[in-house]
């Protein structure tokens, strides 16, 4: 065939990047389009137990085409939590040198195991974990130096349906901090049923990440889901130095003897305590909150005091532009409650009112 500029090649390539079946046909075509096909079919890839063979035969690729796995930027590990899932795809894994991004999921493994493979992934930089099991009163050993060498340094972290038998990963990356938390820009977290001991260790590790000033984005979830007798000596959450954007939710609940708002208290009093300089660089507050009873929330002083407060604080931080107030509730939302709750909402916050930055949303099973 005549000779075509290779950068002609890639460029038609690139727009065929998400079409695997027409790259491989077009990997077939001619030698020169080889590099960019493969360089496209490789990008990613998933490792599961579940689907058939696909374990060996990856197992079987990375004895016989060692050189294939360089090319693989993003990586999915999921299984029916089989302990050794993780373990089998170590080899290949270790092959992953460019890899940036790993998604783990359904998962069970030991940190000694998940400590090799991380640490052998030096420019990996988004780490997900979705419902993860460790390895309960595992000891590990501490490294050498040398194994240290080219570790990564994460930007990303994401820990969805964080449960007891997950929460070893908390202290775990506490002590290696200078990997999970040095360089951090975005940490999701989202805690199911957690209990006082993950509570307090999701605020070491905001505390432990806010000393390196790069945390920026800031998701807490499902620190409602703990009981109210929990939220006893809990330890206070910091707000990072440069946080932009923060995200959590809240479950009211109206309990005999007590309301629950220990969660709102508990982020709140991180704006109070954290005001000027910690929260100079805000932009976006994003707060879900999930209702039962309208009308016990209405009379709640408690939490409007928290929500004036709250108000008062953000209308004095020059780069904060949106505060988005969502209200969750599993009953038919009637005109007049949603009047209601605009109106008193809307109360709560008239220096952001004025400023035009309150955005409020009311979802409900249905509407009337």
């Amino acid at each position: 065939m005549p000779e075509i500029p290779i950068e002609i090649i890639e460029e038609i390539l690139d727009h065929l990047h998400n079409d695997k079946q027409m790259l491989k046909v077009c990997s077939l075509v001619s030698r020169g389009f080889y590099p960019r096909t493969r360089h496209h079919l490789f990008q990613s890839i998933r490792i599961s137990q579940i689907l058939g063979d696909s374990m060996y035969r990856l197992r079987v690729l990375a004895h016989t085409s060692p050189h294939i796995f360089m090319h693989f930027k993003s990586a999915e590990i999921y299984s029916s939590y089989d302990s050794s899932t993780l373990r089998q795809a170590q080899l290949p894994m270790l092959l992953m040198a460019n890899l940036t991004s790993l998604n783990i999921k359904n998962t069970s493994t030991s940190l000694k195991c998940f400590r090799m493979i991380i640490f052998s992934l030096p420019l990996l930089k988004s780490l997900i974990l979705e419902s993860i099991t460790f390895d309960v009163e595992e000891i590990v050993d501490p490294p050498s130096n040398s194994f240290l060498a080219d570790k990564p340094s994460l930007e990303k972290l994401h820990i969805h349906h964080l449960h007891s038998g997950s929460s070893d990963f908390l202290p775990f990356a506490l002590r290696y901090r200078s990997v999970f938390l040095e360089s951090l820009q975005e940490f999701y977290i989202n805690m199911y049923n957690p209990r006082r001991k993950d509570l307090s260790l999701c605020s070491d590790i905001i505390r432990a990440a806010s000393q390196f000033c790069t945390l920026k984005s800031l998701y807490v979830l499902g620190t409602s889901n703990c009981v109210l007798t929990q939220w006893f000596n809990v330890k206070p959450l910091m707000l990072p130095l440069r946080l932009q954007s923060l995200f959590f939710d809240i479950k009211y609940r109206a309990l005999e003897g007590g309301t629950d708002v220990s969660a709102m208290q508990w982020f709140l009093n991180a704006f109070i305590q954290g005001h000027s300089p910690q929260l100079r660089h805000l932009e976006n507050l994003h707060i879900d909150m999930t209702l039962k009873n309208f009308d016990d929330f209405v009379d709640e002083d408690e939490i409007w005091i928290l929500f004036a407060n709250l108000g008062l604080i953000l209308s004095h931080i020059d780069t904060f532009r949106c505060l988005q107030l969502t209200y969750i509730c599993d009953y038919q939302i009637s005109e007049e409650i949603r009047r209601d709750m605009l109106s008193l909402t809307l109360e709560n916050f008239p220096s952001l009112c004025e400023k035009d930055v309150v955005k409020i949303a009311l979802h409900g099973t249905s509407v009337t």
